[in-house]
């Protein structure tokens, strides 16, 4: 679901400025995201949602891939 948000900031940046390129609003996104924004993924896995072994295992290796960033406009 985070593809939707950033498909509407690009649209909000856009607004604001028309002449922006593709690299321009890429770099403002990562310069605006909030980094280290989960910091201990483990204490998730014991929700009820990823209690089997084999998807706390998905879970945490899903985790491990990511950026770890949470997009913030800077309002």
């Amino acid at each position: 679901m985070a593809a939707p948000h950033v498909a509407g900031y690009v649209a909000y940046l856009l607004t604001l400025d028309s002449s922006l390129t593709p690299a321009t609003i890429e770099s403002t996104i990562k310069s605006k995201a909030l980094k280290g924004a989960i910091a201990d993924i483990r204490k998730f896995t014991d929700s009820p949602i990823t209690t089997s072994v084999v998807r706390v295992s998905l879970f945490l290796s899903i985790a491990a891939g990511t950026t770890n960033a949470l997009l913030n406009n800077g309002l």
